[in-house]
């Protein structure tokens, strides 16, 4: 038998390539980059099961949980920065990158970085003739030019026009996705550049030339220009090289290029290293960092406006849906470079260093189900349910036998807390009634039946009817030597004993960042029957219904849960031993579920079960002080709850939430205390018990969809069943007759200051 499954959820983002090179050089176009994005996540779904058994006694079974394992996927709130001091940025090409490209043209290298890929994009060409090459691998060339770690670009000369160029963006993003990553103390080194060649650079914070230089700097709108002024053969000459630094950037913009005004000649080469130099004589130039401007666009939305434009320097933050965007059912998810969401995808929230002013685009899509606060409530309130009905299943149980402990040697065990009522008039003469059987009948009797019959002919069926069940119930009470279910502290035939246990809570969760308020009342009635077998040991056998109401949110969405549960329980006594205690129970699970989303009313109804389990002992008597009674117990108490899954119906926003499967496992410990009085013919003990609760897991994932969508989402719940310390305190009272009553009052409160306050009541009166 399993007793728990532990479901380990881990998502590999993989996004496949178009080319892969001998030297780990990965080549793509944007569009398959997006593609392979989006089929680029596979679940993985893994159970490890484990079975732990201490000590040589049968009934005992310690069950230990394996830590939940999974992988971390790149968040880009938390994983938005690298740090590229003092490193050499990889852009390894083992083949000839982007053989004359055109604008638009894009190219992907993995990994430049440790988890951050580079996207260049050529977005401007000039008389670039035939050969242009953005990234050139030649080994005949000069080391200068053939370092594949280096952007090796070459540019032909076509002997026209005034200038030749190519000019390329370099985007960082997160390994696998289009989410910026910001880059800081970056630094890209230029050797050998020469007349008539000049490199362009925007958004950098500094430069370094040598302290004599051939080259001249400028600049225009933020765009510095470096222009080499003479020739030369040496490459480790570093009055021919140029190092541009940037503190904090998510992109940059190049342009390499050659005044042709100087005359044509042959192809001209410049390699771009992406590492600090060592200088001998450098001189550091800091640039002010120029103002920059994103601008919004609603790109097609059916209503909300466009956030104001963000301007600054350096960094700046994109703007949130402050406008609440829609477009029909859809909401704002990003903002994108492109209109048709190619470009560079912009989270909300983030931080972007732009290389100039840009134009931003509103991209739509459905909120994740799992983003929505009344789903998440939802989720929690079905797992709160279930578990408050097993762990109050169990909790009758074990208040029965600390009961039964402190009446310890006393024949009379029944403790009975209801006198039962139906409207079924079967179970109302089976539990109420001591019908006459057949053989009591006189002949007075059954002339009063013909009598009766004759009378009302139309009632001929329901009278016989009525009277047959009477004979039966009489005659089955006759048989079982006429059972009291309802006996003050007597026992029933055959040695079993009667108890009942009764609770209401009521209580409140506050909403949290992900999760809506809820507020819940619950009712749960046991009834139990148990007897004693050879000396102090005990099997028995409880059945629990429970009803709980839960408002979620504000909206309307409502919780509604009809259970029904059994559950088996023994003890074993021995002079050696603590009381071990052990119970087995099973609970058939029932939701009616409403929820209002987007103005629609959307109902479902879900099914689950749950198997629970508790097996500790108890200390029996070990101090008695002035007659008062403590008790020590501890026990493993286990749950396995298993909701099946289902669809919503009523609208657009109807979700199907898929099998959900939650363990439990909880170590308990505590102490019990009462105190047996007499007052006239009555005996009063009142009681009290704290005890401690300890979780050994604390998440359940739970995977659902829209229901006219294929896009499957999964949410790795954080549980609200927390450790934490539950105290209680109540008082007995019964005579030698027909009066037994309890009441009791609990309050369970967890380490994050999450309560729960109960009442457990009993009241019978025989006449």
């Amino acid at each position: 038998m399993n007793y728990f499954i532990a479901r380990l959820f881990i998502c590999l983002f993989t996004p496949a390539r178009l080319l892969v090179l001998s030297s780990a050089t990965h080549v793509q176009s944007v569009s398959a980059r997006l593609t392979a994005s989006i089929l680029g996540f596979f679940p993985l779904l893994g159970k490890i099961e484990a079975h732990f058994r201490l000590g040589f006694c049968p009934v005992l079974s310690v069950l230990m949980v394996l830590p939940l394992i999974f992988s971390g996927l790149w968040n880009y709130a938390n994983a938005a920065t690298y740090d590229a001091s003092g490193q050499w940025a990889d852009f390894s090409n083992a083949v000839d990158v982007g053989l004359n490209p055109t604008v638009g043209d894009t190219y992907t290298y993995p990994n430049i970085f440790a988890g951050v890929d580079a996207l260049v994009t050529v977005t401007a060409t000039q008389k670039t003739g035939t050969g242009l090459k953005v990234d050139e691998k030649d080994p005949t060339l000069h080391s200068a030019w053939e370092d594949v770690k280096d952007i090796n670009v070459k540019l032909v000369m076509d002997g026209s026009g005034p200038e030749n160029q190519l000019k390329f963006r370099i985007d960082f993003l997160e390994a696998g996705t289009l989410i910026p990553i910001t880059v800081t103390n970056l630094s890209i080194l230029n050797k050998d550049v020469e007349g008539p060649e000049f490199v362009e650079y925007s958004g950098l914070t500094g430069y370094v030339l040598a302290n004599v230089t051939n080259v001249t700097a400028s600049s225009a709108g933020g765009v510095y220009r470096f222009s080499g002024s003479s020739f030369s053969s040496n490459l480790a000459d570093q009055a021919f090289w140029i190092e541009t630094k940037y503190s904090s950037v998510n992109s940059v913009t190049v342009t390499v290029g050659r005044d042709t005004s100087a005359g044509s000649g042959s192809a001209n080469r410049f390699a771009l290293s992406f590492q600090s130099a060592s200088w001998t004589n450098g001189i550091t130039t800091a640039v002010p960092l120029p103002v920059r401007t994103i601008t919004y666009d609603a790109n097609g939305a059916t209503s909300g406006n466009v956030p104001s434009a963000t301007s600054g320097a350096g960094a700046l933050i994109i703007a949130n849906n402050s406008g609440a965007l829609a477009q029909n059912a859809l909401t704002l998810s990003s903002w994108n470079t492109a209109s048709d969401g190619t470009g560079v995808s912009l989270i909300p929230g983030s931080s972007f260093t732009p290389s100039s002013d840009i134009t931003v685009y509103a991209q739509y899509s459905k909120a994740a189900p799992t983003q929505k606060a009344d789903v998440v409530a939802g989720l929690l309130s079905k797992e709160l349910i279930a578990y408050q009905f097993y762990k109050g299943s169990i909790q009758s149980v074990n208040d029965r036998l600390a009961w039964l402990a402190s009446r310890r040697g006393n024949p009379k065990k029944s403790r009975q807390g209801f006198k039962f009522k139906f409207n079924d008039p079967v179970l109302d003469q089976l539990f109420n009634s001591s019908p006459e059987r057949l053989s009591d009948y006189s002949e007075a009797d059954v002339a009063s039946l013909v009598s009766k019959l004759g009378e009302n002919p139309e009632l001929y069926d329901d009278i016989l009817k009525a009277q047959a069940i009477s004979l039966g119930i009489a005659e089955l009470k006759a048989r079982t030597g006429d059972v009291d279910f309802n006996p003050a502290f007597e026992n029933t035939s055959s040695s079993f004993s009667v108890w009942s246990d009764g609770e209401i809570s009521i209580g409140k969760n506050s909403a949290s960042t992900i999760s809506s308020s809820r507020e819940f009342n619950r009712k749960v009635l046991t009834i139990g029957l148990d007897k004693e077998y050879k000396q102090d040991n005990l099997i028995g056998f409880a059945l629990s219904v429970g009803r709980e109401d839960a408002d979620v949110g504000t909206d309307g969405s409502t919780i509604q849960s009809d259970n029904i549960g059994a559950i088996v329980y023994s003890t074993y006594t021995s002079e050696q031993l603590p009381q071990i205690e052990a119970s087995l129970g099973y609970g058939d699970l029932n939701f009616e579920t409403k929820r209002i989303d987007s103005g629609e009313t959307l109902h479902g109804e879900r099914k689950g079960g749950i198997y629970y389990g508790s097996v500790g002992f108890r200390q029996l008597n070990t101090v008695q002080e002035e007659r008062v009674s403590y008790s020590a117990h501890g026990r493993v108490n286990l749950g396995q709850i298993t909701l099946k899954s289902y669809s919503e119906t009523g609208g657009a926003s109807a979700i199907t939430y898929f099998d959900q499967d939650i363990d439990y496992e909880e170590l308990e410990t505590g102490i019990d205390m009462s105190k047996v009085m007499k007052w006239q013919n009555f005996t009063i003990r009142p009681h009290a018990g704290l005890q401690y609760s300890h979780f050994l897991n604390k998440s359940s994932p739970a995977s659902m969809r829209y229901t006219s969508l294929s896009t499957i989402h999964t949410s790795v719940v954080q549980t609200e069943m927390e450790s934490g310390w539950s105290i209680s305190a109540g008082v007995d009272i019964w005579d030698e007759g027909s009066l037994s009553s309890n009441l009791s009052l609990s309050r369970s409160h967890s380490n994050s200051d999450n309560y729960i306050n109960s009442i457990n009541f009993s009241l019978r009166y025989q006449f």
